[in-house]
């Protein structure tokens, strides 16, 4: 078996996004096939390098290919140093990809080079729900690793018109919503990565794309309860945090709120019921 190909994420600062969440979420992925490991690197959101891609920040693109060809460099360098002060092996970096809530003046939410990609949500409103702006991130970064797969990517994985297939070109954030909600290759996409990586392999990616691994919040073992439980529900919450309604229909959906809600509905029956009695004893 060869090595697993390796992407490397470097995260600028995620904001109100619970950063858990999206390291558990993507991690996970390294448990349910074989062919890309996915890893995040050490690196502090508030560097110098990373700083100015946090949330609501606009950066050109010329600017950040300078910034992200300095960083790509700088973090191979600081992490050999790291490990050697550690004692620990040379490390491996793999394709490294960048993950920011900032904007790019162009617009553009995703790049792809030769040497690293970079996904830009800055202009991921609410209004795009659903999907989630965590389940949009989780099949972006999907995509990397079918990417890193398929040989020739620009020209295997990609095509101009909204399928709702992962390969989709879309010129607009707004109409990445449908290939985060289906889920799936087209045939074209299909039959480029069964070509790199065979029939079985191609379906264990589709299955990741489709999402129905992360169960649900019914289920105390499934990943979805474990993303709940670092802050973020994905049956209810729709931006970067839960809002105080959300946070309320998830306190309603809880097993010990269920049982007070019903001590509560017995009491007022009670009274209600004794309120009933006396009046008619009045008259």
């Amino acid at each position: 078996m060869s090595e697993p190909r390796r992407i490397s994420l470097c995260c600028a600062d995620l904001g109100n996004l619970p950063r858990a969440a999206v390291e558990y979420l993507v991690l996970n992925l390294n448990t349910r096939q074989r062919q890309v490991e996915f890893e995040f690197l050490p690196v502090s959101a508030t560097s110098p390098l990373l700083s100015p891609l946090g949330p609501g920040a606009l950066i050109s693109l010329d600017q950040f290919h300078r910034r992200a060809t300095e960083l790509v460099a700088r973090v191979a360098q600081d992490m050999e140093h790291q490990s050697a002060a550690y004692r620990l092996p040379k490390p491996s970096l793999g394709r490294m990809v960048f993950v920011s809530l900032a904007t790019l003046d162009g617009h553009y939410y995703y790049i792809y080079e030769p040497e690293y990609s970079a996904i830009f949500l800055g202009d991921w409103n609410t209004k795009m729900a659903p999907p989630s702006i965590l389940e949009s991130l989780l099949t972006l970064i999907i995509r990397e690793g079918i990417y890193a797969l398929v040989p020739n990517t620009t020209a295997g994985l990609t095509h101009y018109a909204t399928r709702g297939c992962v390969g989709d070109f879309n010129a607009s954030l707004r109409d990445t919503r449908y290939k985060v909600l289906q889920g799936f290759l087209c045939s074209e996409c299909r039959g480029s990565v069964e070509a790199a990586v065979g029939s079985e392999a191609c379906a264990a990616w589709t299955a990741l794309l489709g999402k129905s691994w992360i169960g649900t919040v019914a289920d105390s073992t499934s990943p979805a309860t474990i993303v709940k439980k670092l802050g973020y529900n994905l049956f209810l919450t729709e931006g970067f945090a839960p809002t105080y309604r959300e946070r309320f229909l998830q306190l309603l959906q809880e097993d010990g709120t269920k049982e007070f809600l019903k001590l509560v509905s017995a009491v007022l029956a009670a009274v209600l019921a004794a309120a009933i009695l006396l009046w008619l004893k009045l008259k």
